[in-house]
């Protein structure tokens, strides 16, 4: 067995092994309320779409709004999710909606929430 593949087995070991479980957890776990929250944000504005197919249409805008046309995915994120909702004869003006709500929630109300956090913890040190 060369350097190449013992190298590669032992990476196998480390994803299969108990240190990475917890960062998976903890990915799945937070996918897990932000498509909750996106499903119920859905509902808040009477957007008659399953669970499933709210989170395949927010992670295909999320993935839109990744495009470097745009600030912060304004425009992309509206105009993927206006397509999406056509294709489920569901009105422009309720993509738009879901998309600032989004917009407000994820960006707005997280970036506050970091932002406080970091100017409390700016001046503790670590250890």
């Amino acid at each position: 067995m060369g350097w190449a593949s013992a190298l590669f087995f032992s990476e196998i070991d480390f994803l299969l092994s108990r240190r990475i479980f917890w960062g998976v957890a903890a990915t799945f776990t937070a996918y897990a309320f932000f498509f909750g929250t996106c499903f119920f944000l859905s509902r808040s504005i009477d957007i008659p779409l399953s669970f499933v197919k709210v989170s395949l249409f927010v992670t295909f805008a999320n993935i839109l709004s990744f495009l470097p046309i745009s600030f912060a995915g304004i425009g992309t994120r509206e105009a993927s999710l206006v397509y999406l909702f056509s294709t489920e004869n569901l009105s422009n003006e309720m993509a738009i909606s879901f998309s600032l709500l989004i917009f407000s929630i994820t960006y707005l109300l997280f970036g506050i929430i970091g932002f406080v956090s970091f100017m409390t913890l700016k001046g503790k040190k670590r250890s």
